[in-house]
């Protein structure tokens, strides 16, 4: 495995970790854990966010942090 898919992979594990934990931190201060649609939209936001920084990294070169060669 491609050590910039393992990145990746470890990014989008990151998103959903914080993503995961301020859900129940929140959840955790009202007594209850409520799976409502505000935390799947979070996660989808999460994903969006992956899916337009690959494609951004795509586009922009190595020297501002993407991965097209000049």
């Amino acid at each position: 495995m491609k050590d910039s898919t393992k990145t990746e992979i470890i990014s989008i594990g990151n998103t959903f970790l914080a993503s995961f934990v301020t859900f129940f931190a929140t959840s955790l201060s009202t007594g209850t854990i409520q799976w409502t649609a505000a935390f799947w939209v979070s996660l989808g936001i999460a994903g969006v966010r992956f899916a337009v920084k690959a494609v951004i990294n795509s586009f922009l070169p190595a020297t501002l942090g993407g991965t097209k060669s000049v």
